[in-house]
């Protein structure tokens, strides 16, 4: 029997949201410093706000297309649409570019993919187990911090996934052609959004198919419009793919060239943090690791709900087909060759959490010992969630975020436009340029250099020789920090050789240690 009544589940929802936002604030938006990858998110905006002209950062030539005279973002990544672009135009207008406006952004994002997910959720499981899985999304640390902190294109995951199953709640409920047109509106635009949200389309129609047979059979006339749906949805990528001719797919065949045991052996570590906590955003403010007990712990609550929930006569038909989800989705992401990694693996979090409390429910019916396990592990999840929340929030304030996710980033940006104004900039590490065209509102103009840089060629093809000049202004990370070392080290050889004089300014981070450093080349000393 259910505790939670249709009134009582909707608050205890609204609750958890609230709940999810007072973590996102206490997190806080301003530190750590805007990350190199998640401003190239919002490139695209910045770019459509201050010129219709072709963008000055390097970018796909069809990753942009023309339309009513000026320049459109299109993609991001060979992979990930510019959704995000779109999403910011209107805070970045009316607030500019900035900390708050990017991060509130995303934190909404996540707010509403929580709200989403759950109307899925109790349309096929009930009120109860919704409001319960929004609890446990709305203080997981991994799901709060990635979507404040996105670097890793999370919320282009998260929104076509809540735009998803709030369509896919309608057409259950209703079956009409409009239903199925735009639940195909619906996946078109998840696929745009993120490829590989095909993983998880596959995932899912292959679970149905296996659990429900024939009943996934849908009319005719409804798969046609789905169809037609999905070709207006995805009608960017299409445009994106027929004239870069197939560059995503070019992009999803390379890859890691380990064994295919390695990178699962790999993943599963990743995996079993990113189910309390991400390693990608522990190292935001400090190397300190998970307790081994807590990767344990959660994993073999995660182990055991999809064992029962695929292998218990009892579950219902839509607990075994989010099993299989589960199941097909994480074979998905251990058998790639890409680059998975936590931001990845976080997409099989809210399925992980449904399979839980769907486990918890049928056995806390089944025996009623059981409730009182389910409620000491639902103890245990809340304070290890609460401990790593809390201690994230005081170590990013305290820090401003560590290496190449520190807030020193503010300083060197606010120190080119305030010395060097419509200058050049040439980057010889990367972390810099999409933070500084972000920062700057497309004030900062700068060449990156160290891409297939050498330390006798510097990556626009010259000599180090001829690349130095009078006049040069350049930005490395301190040592340490470094990503590139070969353009750094030509530069330093080059430099030497000339016996040109240089300006140099060092920026630290708040805890001392260096951060970046600018050089300008200059015709004499004073």
């Amino acid at each position: 029997m259910a505790f939670l009544s249709p009134l009582l589940g909707k608050k205890a929802l609204i609750a958890a949201i609230a709940v999810y936002l007072l973590c996102a604030c206490i997190l806080g938006f301003r530190s750590p410093g805007l990350f190199y990858d998640e401003a190239v998110f919002f490139n695209g905006a910045v770019q459509v706000l201050n010129s219709g002209q072709e963008p000055t950062f390097a970018h796909d030539p069809w990753s942009w297309g023309t339309a009513f005279g000026r320049r459109w973002p299109i993609m991001v990544l060979p992979y990930i649409g510019a959704v995000r672009d779109y999403l910011a135009l209107i805070p970045f207008s009316i607030f500019g570019p900035n900390y708050y406006a990017a991060r509130i952004l995303t934190t909404l994002v996540g707010a509403f993919g929580i709200w989403s997910m759950s109307v899925l959720i109790g349309n096929q499981f009930g009120v109860e187990v919704a409001a319960i899985v929004s609890w446990i999304l709305a203080i997981n640390p991994a799901y709060l911090a990635l979507t404040v902190y996105d670097h890793g294109g999370v919320a282009e995951w998260m929104l076509p996934v809540a735009v998803l199953s709030i369509a896919l709640a309608h057409y259950l409920r209703a079956h009409t052609m409009l239903g199925a047109f735009w639940l195909g509106v619906a996946m078109g635009f998840g696929v745009w959004s993120r490829a590989n949200i095909a993983w998880l389309l596959g995932s899912a129609l292959l679970a149905g198919a296996i659990v429900l047979g024939k009943r996934m059979l849908i009319p005719w006339r409804h798969l046609c419009v789905m169809a037609t749906g999905g070709i207006i949805g995805g009608a960017p990528l299409l445009w994106y793919e027929i004239n870069s001719r197939g560059a995503t797919f070019a992009f999803m065949r390379s890859g890691a060239s380990e064994s295919l045991l390695s990178l699962a052996a790999h993943r599963f570590h990743l995996l079993s943090q990113t189910l309390l906590y991400d390693s990608e955003h522990r190292r935001m403010w400090t190397e300190l690791p998970m307790p081994l007990w807590q990767k344990l712990f959660f994993s073999s609550v995660v182990v055991f709900a999809l064992s029962f929930c695929l292998l218990s006569a009892g579950i219902r038909k839509p607990g075994r087909i989010a099993a299989l989800i589960f199941l097909f989705l994480l074979a998905c992401m251990l058998s790639s060759r890409l680059n998975i990694s936590d931001h990845h693996l976080i997409a099989l979090v809210p399925i992980a959490a449904l399979l839980v409390v769907v486990t918890a429910q049928e056995c806390s019916r089944r025996w009623p010992v059981a409730r009182l396990v389910a409620g000491a592990i639902a103890t245990i999840y809340l304070s290890a969630a609460m401990y790593w929340n809390l201690t994230a929030a005081y170590q990013i304030r305290s820090t401003g975020g560590v290496g190449i996710w520190s807030n020193a980033i503010d300083s060197v940006c606010s120190q080119l436009q305030k010395s060097y104004p419509g200058r050049s900039i040439k980057v010889l590490d990367w972390g810099f340029q999409n933070s500084f065209f972000v920062l700057s509102n497309a004030k900062l103009s700068s060449t990156e250099i160290f891409w297939g840089a050498t330390v006798e060629r510097s990556g626009s093809g010259k000599v180090w020789s001829d690349e130095v000049a009078a006049g040069d202004i350049y930005v490395l990370h301190s040592p340490g920090l470094v990503q590139f070392p070969e353009a750094g080290q030509g530069l330093a050889r080059a430099l030497t050789a000339s016996a040109l004089p240089v300006r140099r300014i060092e920026f630290r981070q708040k805890s001392g240690a260096g951060y970046a450093e600018v050089l300008e080349i200059v015709a004499s000393l004073p």
